[in-house]
């Protein structure tokens, strides 16, 4: 083709859990001034601004199971991720003395119908897709159960943390004001 250039673009893609990048050429016309600018998710801006010690292609991949799964679970995903923020910093190895796990903190012992369901094992609980699918599964669930927030964080962390909803409300709310 005369007239053109070849210009690589990177594109980067989440399947199943699975993250990927690849090149895809594009044909740019040279009489024409392109500029490519890609807009970040909002979603890994609000993982930035909760922890900016985050690798951006770690949490790029949890932004796209967080918008992935919170629209699955009619979630909004800036919520999603105040939840995870509280729950392990976006650590995915994280485990509570309580032995909750991963980014989202699941508790094995609690959900084990939900992990049955999903057939999961418990090493994939690490994982960050099932990890996420459970937590937005659980929060969902209480949250048409309490028809509340609040209620559904504090049925989420259990009685004991009497500060836990507070402060994931409090980092929502800060997230969405954000986003505007």
């Amino acid at each position: 083709m005369e007239g053109a250039k070849i210009a690589l673009t990177t594109v980067v893609g989440l399947s199943s859990g699975i993250f990927g990048l690849a090149m895809m050429p594009d044909i740019v016309r040279e009489d024409v001034e392109v500029q490519w600018e890609v807009e970040e998710p909002k979603t890994f801006r609000a993982i930035n601004v909760l922890n900016n010690k985050v690798d951006p292609a770690f949490g790029k991949m949890i932004a796209q199971e967080v918008e992935f799964w919170a629209h699955e679970y009619n979630l909004d995903p800036l919520f999603v991720v105040a939840l995870m923020n509280r729950e392990s910093s976006f650590k995915p190895q994280a485990v509570s003395n309580k032995d909750c796990v991963g980014l989202m903190q699941i508790n094995p012992r609690m959900h084990q119908d939900k992990i049955q369901k999903l057939e999961l094992r418990y090493v994939e609980l690490f994982h960050v897709a099932p990890n996420i699918q459970l937590g937005c599964w659980i929060i969902s669930d209480y949250i048409k159960s309490t028809g509340s927030y609040e209620k559904a964080l504090q049925r989420y962390v259990g009685p004991k943390h009497k500060t836990f909803a507070r402060d994931v409300l409090v980092s929502y709310g800060m997230l969405k004001l954000l986003k505007e």
